[in-house]
């Protein structure tokens, strides 16, 4: 028997976190974020919004240098679709945590 519920859920927790990957990595590159060097002299380490920002836009970006390496024949296309299972997870994953945030959120104000 399939548990609609549940599955509606896991849809909508994918899907949640993949929007709001999308619309903060829209949101960071108009502002003008961009990933820190990790070695040369650009070097600087890596500070609290850097890394929470490179986790909630990290889907995106993830399938965006994929895609862009399977357009240019870098990679094959069995790369490609491991890369958009492991992003969609990501993407669920952070949806559920969007999702326990906006209920706690109501929790609290009712």
């Amino acid at each position: 028997m399939i548990n609609f519920d549940a599955l509606s859920m896991a849809l909508f927790a994918l899907t949640a976190g993949l929007c709001a990957s999308m619309a903060v990595a829209a949101l960071v590159r108009m502002a003008g974020w961009r990933v820190p060097d990790h070695e040369g002299e650009g070097f600087r380490p890596f500070r609290v919004r850097d890394w929470v920002t490179a986790m909630v836009t990290g889907p995106i970006f993830l399938v965006r240098a994929a895609w862009d390496g399977y357009r240019a024949k870098e990679i094959e296309l069995s790369l490609l679709a491991l890369v958009a299972v492991v992003a969609a997870g990501w993407g669920g994953l952070l949806g559920i945590l969007l999702l326990e945030l906006a209920y706690m959120g109501s929790v609290l104000l009712a």
